[in-house]
């Protein structure tokens, strides 16, 4: 469930924005045939800490099954977004301390991107003889995400990493 309106993105105007933590875009390296990408089926507030989870899992696979440079791996989305949450405290007396609902704007915790129906997570692209490690990969990453993929093959090919 996504929410309407406005995002909360102009972190210049805010105070205390926390850093995008994704440790790379892009990965691998190399000129290959064959490619697969992640797509989402849903409109879906992907938190960095999924994608970046979903990062993880695809690129340790790949490593292991493929070796260090045989593979290149591509995040197509960023963690625009600022979330915000309005911590309140949940002992006995917290009434007398904190507002509740009274200038409930929210601290910024975290960052997500807001992904639509049909929008590319992540590719990846390798020799055509790896079609099944590379496919095997994208799913177990699809795992890590709060949403449904599926995994499609890019036209084309010949792409460099």
């Amino acid at each position: 469930m996504t929410k309407k309106g406005m995002p909360y993105s102009r972190v210049e105007y805010m105070s205390g924005a926390p850093q995008v933590r994704i440790g790379r875009f892009k990965l691998g390296s190399g000129e290959y045939d064959f490619g697969l990408r992640l797509v989402s089926q849903e409109q879906s507030d992907l938190r960095q800490g999924a994608l970046e989870a979903a990062r993880v899992a695809v690129n340790s696979y790949l490593t292991k099954k493929l070796g260090e440079n045989n593979y290149v791996l591509h995040i197509r989305v960023y963690p625009h977004l600022v979330t915000r949450e309005h911590r309140v405290l949940g002992q006995a007396g917290a009434d007398r301390i904190s507002q509740g609902m009274a200038r409930a704007f929210g601290k910024p915790t975290g960052r997500m991107a807001r992904l639509s129906k049909g929008q590319v997570v992540m590719e990846t692209f390798s020799n055509r003889e790896n079609e099944n490690i590379l496919k095997d990969a994208l799913v177990a990453g699809s795992y890590k995400l709060p949403m449904k993929c599926y995994v499609e093959v890019i036209e084309g090919g010949n792409r460099k990493g």
